[in-house]
């Protein structure tokens, strides 16, 4: 976790923690003093367009609670820092989820992003590493191995990332500027990589980046 967001203090400061699967970095962030809200992907989110949640306020925000990835139910502003684990692989559109996330975050707050490449050994979730072969044909494989599809599937609710589409995003964000990125097993020094069209699919491993958000 330090890695990611560092060592600022988080005292009293309202934190979303949000992720496609039952990890947790929660505890990390209450010993901090933080007040923490985790979201978990529901089973089946909507590919495009924005799911009809509801949202609440920062108030009545439970400490579970669930999200689809193109629409997260909070009130805009919610959040001091935004902190998502393998998040924009799930969806289809990256912009969308980005896009949410900038929503539920405020003015001055921090977002912190890790998610696996595709081009990683893990980058195929469950169904490693024959999605280097083939996403579909790995998604085959784990079926006929395991008597049943696996919980990512391909094309579904998990996509391929791409590094290079991501970052621009965010750098091309008015309301966003991009803190640090880098590979998450590399010195941040290795932050170049990231900018080196080719190498950056197949070296990063793991993306991690910090954006803040500007003021409206």
């Amino acid at each position: 976790m330090n890695q990611v967001v560092g060592k600022s203090p988080l005292y009293n400061r309202n934190v979303l923690e949000i992720a496609d699967f039952d990890t947790s970095y929660a505890e990390g962030f209450i010993e901090r003093g933080a007040r923490v809200v985790r979201m978990r992907r529901e089973p089946t989110p909507p590919k495009r367009g924005r799911g009809q949640v509801p949202t609440v306020s920062s108030e009545a925000l439970t400490p579970d609670m669930s999200y689809t990835p193109l629409r997260i139910p909070a009130t805009d502003k919610a959040f001091d820092l935004v902190f998502g684990t393998n998040i924009l692989s799930s969806v289809e559109d990256p912009d969308a989820l980005i896009d949410e996330l900038v929503r539920v975050t405020r003015p001055g707050g921090s977002i912190c992003l890790q998610n696996a490449t595709w081009f990683s050994p893990w980058g195929g979730r469950e169904t490693s590493p024959w999605h280097l072969l083939s996403g579909n044909l790995a998604r085959r494989l784990y079926t006929h191995k395991h008597g049943h599809a696996p919980r990512n599937v391909y094309l579904d609710n998990f996509f391929r990332l791409r590094i290079s589409e991501v970052m621009q995003s965010l750098r091309e964000d008015p309301r966003l500027v991009v803190v640090s990125a880098h590979p998450r097993y590399l010195p941040e020094s290795f932050g170049w990589l990231l900018r080196v069209p080719v190498l950056n699919e197949l070296l990063t491993m793991s993306l991690v980046v910090t954006v803040e958000r500007t003021a409206d």
